[in-house]
């Protein structure tokens, strides 16, 4: 500052100069501290305004001389209340830091975990010295605020502090109160030092069942009694996952979340009294709008941090299989592979191959099964006049076209069966008549002596259709042969076609 003073302004000035410009300058910009403790009032009444809901509580002594003096003072919005009711785990953190500012206090915190295992602030308040009346008073007012009901359902982690101990015994008698390992361990290596230690403590922490607990303690006694002792006197209870509840989603040993938050407010707890809750508020209130832009991106309704644990969990899950040992205990330490379960036989229907009758068309009889087998193979045989087309057939258009482009006529097929609907509006289709190699049958046009042969005029007295021209039999082969697929004989009525059929009758 000195220096920067000098270039600038080309004067020399001492550190006491530069010290009381500096404490001018912040005076100027946050007021005095006087100030701030006079506008609490103001303050508590404008959160108020703004926060319908919320609760704000100051704390006054009085002295015999008719003056107030700050005491103490709470925060809790309603808004972060009710986000914690409808969306956070029954966890809560309680702690409390020391206010680095020209006036000492004591911050007092409650934070909770939100549905992705981070960070979320309920209520704050600001005291004069961290003992049992100040937590005592801040427990109930969150009480009210949670309405926690006695602590039922309900986890608070802290530290060995003993008058927050005392005082959640006495408000929230029915919780379960754990606490934090990393106190327990700062307070344990003091005298006992070393890696095996902090290996072997850390461990018994952490395990799931009474057996590894014993285990990891029967390991520390053997190296070291009196730190056996000195842990058992702990409460391991209250800091060891074996003893913990199960069903909140929490196996937290430690207090990290508020010990997280204090060192995120570092920097406000040096301000004044005012500006180091307008800092907090500020921060808070741009969390949860962050918080809420990003998890609006999120693709499932399973939050990141339960996916993670969820995919390492399933990584060897399919491998866990629960042995019974002696005395019908469960014996976890037994890990095989997943047994293979035996598939049910599911008996399958027989279905048998549908029976295909064999029509017979324009008197003459055909063998389908020979032509479903090889289509090079057709057989031929006379037949009954009256047996010209089956009791129901589908004919798509392109073969009834056929028909009566090769010469038969409307009064043929109708004195056959007759027609179930109007034909007159079916249009004629032109068909190359060659013999499927690219040749015009010649045989078409021509009698057996080579003469060329005239279509027959239909006869509307005739029942049937007797003595058919050879090139009316040709043209039913090439029908058979070429159409048998997309034509459906079904007798009982039944029968689908890929194309728009005409039904015949």
């Amino acid at each position: 500052m000195i220096t920067d003073i000098k270039q600038k302004f080309r004067c020399q000035v001492s550190i006491g100069q530069c010290r009381r410009a500096k404490k001018w300058a912040k005076d100027l910009i946050e007021g005095k501290l006087a100030e701030h403790y006079a506008r609490i009032w103001d303050y508590s009444n404008e959160l108020l305004r703004s926060n319908p809901g919320s609760t704000c509580q100051v704390g006054v002594t009085c002295n015999p001389d008719g003056k107030n003096y700050f005491h103490k003072f709470y925060i809790c919005f309603k808004a972060l209340s009710n986000g914690w009711k409808r969306g956070c785990r029954r966890v809560i953190g309680l702690d409390g830091c020391f206010l680095k500012g020209e006036v000492k206090g004591e911050l007092l915190t409650a934070i909770g975990r939100d549905a992705n295992n981070q960070v979320y602030p309920i209520a704050w308040a600001v005291v004069n010295v961290e003992n049992k009346p100040n937590w005592t008073w801040f427990l109930e007012l969150l009480n009210d605020d949670l309405t926690l009901d006695g602590g039922r359902g309900l986890v608070i982690i802290s530290d060995q502090h003993k008058g927050l101990l005392e005082a959640v015994k006495d408000i929230l008698p029915h919780v379960e109160h754990r606490q934090c390992a990393r106190h327990i361990y700062a307070n344990f290596r003091k005298t006992y030092t070393g890696l095996e230690f902090k290996r072997l403590f850390w461990a018994a922490a952490m395990s799931c069942v009474e057996g590894d607990f014993n285990r990891h303690m029967n390991e520390i006694k053997k190296i070291s009694p009196t730190a056996f002792e000195y842990l058992k006197s702990k409460e391991p209870k209250t800091w060891c996952r074996t003893y913990f509840r199960t069903g909140f989603a929490c196996e937290a040993v430690e207090n990290g979340i508020s010990e997280c938050f204090n060192a995120i407010i570092l920097d406000a707890r040096k301000k004044p009294l005012i500006t180091m809750l307008e800092e907090i508020r500020i921060y808070i209130m741009d969390r949860i709008a962050h918080m809420s832009e990003k998890c609006s991106k999120w693709n499932s309704n399973v939050c990141p941090a339960a996916l993670k644990k969820m995919n390492l969990f399933g990584k060897y899950m399919r491998f866990w299989l629960i042995v019974h040992s002696q005395g019908h205990l469960v014996d976890e330490e037994h890990v095989v592979e997943e047994p293979v379960l035996e598939q049910p036989v599911v008996e399958e229907p027989v279905v048998e191959d549908p029976v295909i009758e064999e029509p017979v068309v324009e008197g003459v009889q055909v063998d389908v099964q020979s032509m479903v087998n090889d289509d090079s193979q057709v057989e031929f045989h006379e037949g009954d006049p009256s047996d010209v087309l089956p009791d129901k057939i589908q004919v798509n258009e392109e073969d009834l076209a056929f028909l009566l482009e090769v010469g038969y006529t409307m009064a043929e097929l109708e004195a056959s069966r007759g027609l179930q609907m109007p034909l007159d509006d079916m249009p004629a289709v032109e068909m190359d008549l060659d013999d499927g190699e690219g040749h015009p049958d010649e045989d078409f046009n021509q009698e057996e002596d080579g003469e060329e042969h005239p279509d027959k005029e239909a006869d509307p007295d005739n029942e049937g259709v007797k003595n058919l021209p050879k090139m009316k039999r040709k043209a039913s082969e090439r029908i058979l042969k070429m159409k048998l697929k997309k034509v459906v004989y079904d007798a009982d009525g039944g029968g689908s076609n890929s194309t728009t059929p005409v039904i015949l009758e």
